[in-house]
């Protein structure tokens, strides 16, 4: 029996072995071709690109071969830098003043602010927790915290929570609650 009445004869008892196995080959060949002409040069280029980014990171970590008396400098430098953008104390009505106008200008109304001092002596600062809720749609409220976060001042946001307000007229109204920390320079004790 020669090898072409083999193959004559397999295709007659089983015609669907053949044809799995032509398809696996072809699905096999089709992801190689893949494989070699797409996946593996975007792979190299971004290997290439992580190399870079390595080498980059390290470059910036130059800084830490300066000298102590240079190191001392630039931090007294950004501490310089730092306190020259915190206000006085007397400010603070300015910040809760801002904060209501940028609450209006996102639809928003501030319920009540509420705010704690606490003076920091070796810096010469005061840090003032602030605490306040606002009701409004969710798009307001992210209009709002937007505006908060590009605001000139000094305003870190610790901690904040959404809720579904309890308004029947108004079902799509969630209320946030914020703790803002600020901080002003304390020339005047509190």
């Amino acid at each position: 029996m020669s090898q072409d009445t083999l193959v004559l004869a397999l295709w007659r008892q089983n015609r669907t072995f053949p044809v799995a196995i032509a398809a696996l080959l072809l699905v096999n060949l089709g992801l190689f071709l893949l494989l070699v002409l797409f996946l593996a040069p975007r792979s190299e280029v971004l290997e290439r690109e992580y190399i870079e980014l390595q080498a980059r990171t390290r470059q910036g970590k130059v800084v830490e071969s300066e000298t102590p008396q240079e190191r001392f400098t630039r931090m007294e430098t950004d501490l310089e830098s730092f306190l020259a953008i915190v206000p006085e104390r007397s400010e603070l009505s300015g910040l809760i003043a801002e904060l209501y106008e940028q609450a209006g200008a996102s639809g928003l109304v501030v319920q009540q602010v509420g705010y704690t001092p606490t003076e920091i002596p070796e810096h010469g600062l005061l840090s003032y927790a602030l605490n306040f809720s606002l009701t409004g749609t969710y798009g307001e409220i992210k209009h709002f915290i937007f505006r908060l976060e590009q605001a000139e001042r000094l305003v870190i946001i610790e901690q904040m929570s959404l809720s579904a307000a309890s308004s029947i007229d108004k079902p799509r109204q969630v209320t946030l609650n914020l703790r803002l920390t600020t901080y002003f320079r304390s020339n005047v004790p509190i």
